[in-house]
């Protein structure tokens, strides 16, 4: 909000749910208000009513997320194998843009 130079909080339209993604969305679509989402939320939204995507693509939307393999011999109760195994696909399916997925195992 900062790069619109507003400060939303606070303000009478805009109410701050400390909900869910579905809350919120639940509410705009019952308000006929906006909100913003994800991709994956909105995708998963079955409640959409009148509500519609206005815009989407936009570099600064992006939501990066990131994970970290633990160290299965400092962290035995780590299910490695498997978290091994989701990182590969992301990196295979352009989930993620790490170079070496593999590279720091401390």
């Amino acid at each position: 909000m900062k790069l619109a130079g507003v400060e939303p909080e606070g303000q009478p339209w805009y109410p701050d749910l400390g909900q869910s993604i579905g809350a919120t969305l639940n509410l705009a679509a019952a308000l006929n208000a906006y909100a913003l989402t994800d991709r994956a939320a909105w995708a998963n939204f079955k409640n959409r009513q009148n509500l519609e995507i206005l815009t989407e693509g936009d570099p600064i939307l992006s939501n990066t997320l990131g994970s970290i393999l633990m160290n299965p011999a400092k962290w035995p109760q780590v299910n490695f194998k498997d978290a091994l195994d989701m990182a590969r696909v992301a990196h295979v399916e352009g989930w993620c843009c790490c170079n070496n997925i593999m590279s720091n195992q401390r």
